[in-house]
């Protein structure tokens, strides 16, 4: 059914460059279906280039934490990145992993690097694609088009929350506290009671969880647009529109499998 074929757009398209790359340039199936790897090396290679080899033109070399916390990150990449070529689903969570790091270093020992997260933000995406490729494998016979669906939704939204987690808890613990009890900076608690409302109702209603988010992007929009120490705080506008995105899939999740009771049991 094409329904069944819907989620499938997610990593399509790599199966696409896997069909041109055993078309066209003679590479036999065996490389092909290492896509996910290949493409993390590369990125790996990339992610080396600019941030760690550079560490070595310094005279001091890896003298200083800031250093020494940009080579262990790097070094986390490469465990994740090596597993990912015998277990593409753990490997896949271990670069997710890797990027939480870096959101964590970045708000509490990297001041000034907010360009670092969008820099390993390709490096995110395939670690998701490359969990959601090894789910695909590991399922026997093939996961229906909705289980896929169900399965992205709740990799994003967990990888969100986590990520989410991070300025909240900084905030919560700067030197100079935000005053959560007055505008505009009453909007923050609020936001984060929409989310989460929105996260324990996506395990069993897509369609409300879909709502919430949206909402909570029309409160982030709100205080952004009405208070401009608001937009002071960060990019979070522009950040935000992934939720929107999330809020929309569960919508369409919902109208076009949630209704048609097709789900096997336990998933």
């Amino acid at each position: 059914m094409k329904s069944d074929q819907t989620v499938e757009d997610c990593f399509e398209q790599a199966h696409r460059f896997h069909l041109l790359l055993t078309s066209k340039f003679i590479i036999d199936e065996k490389t092909a279906t290492k896509l996910f790897p290949i493409l993390v090396s590369v990125y790996g290679l990339l992610y080396m280039g600019s941030f760690v080899i550079p560490l070595f033109w310094d005279k001091e070399m890896i003298a200083g934490a800031e250093e020494i916390s940009v080579l262990s990150m790097f070094l986390f990449y490469l465990v994740g990145l090596g597993i990912s070529w015998f277990n593409e689903r753990l490997g896949g969570i271990l670069i997710q992993l890797w990027y939480f790091g870096i959101w964590v270093l970045c708000f509490f020992f990297w001041p000034g690097s907010g360009m670092i997260p969008i820099l390993a933000f390709p490096g995110w995406v395939l670690g998701i694609l490359m969990q959601l490729s090894g789910f695909k494998a590991s399922r026997k016979p093939k996961p229906s088009g909705r289980l896929q669906w169900k399965y992205l939704l709740r990799v994003l939204l967990i990888n969100y929350s986590v990520l989410y987690l991070v300025p909240v808890i900084h905030d919560l613990t700067d030197n100079k506290p935000l005053d959560y009890f007055t505008m505009p900076f009453l909007l923050y608690p609020v936001l984060f009671l929409v989310f989460a409302t929105a996260f324990a109702f996506s395990w069993k209603k897509e369609l409300i969880a879909g709502f919430l988010l949206l909402l909570w992007y029309g409160i982030l929009l709100f205080g952004t647009v009405a208070y401009t120490i608001f937009l002071h705080q960060g990019p979070w506008i522009f950040a935000g529109v992934v939720i929107v995105v999330q809020g929309i899939f569960y919508l369409y999740f919902h109208y076009r499998y949630q209704r048609s009771n097709t789900l096997p049991e336990g998933t």
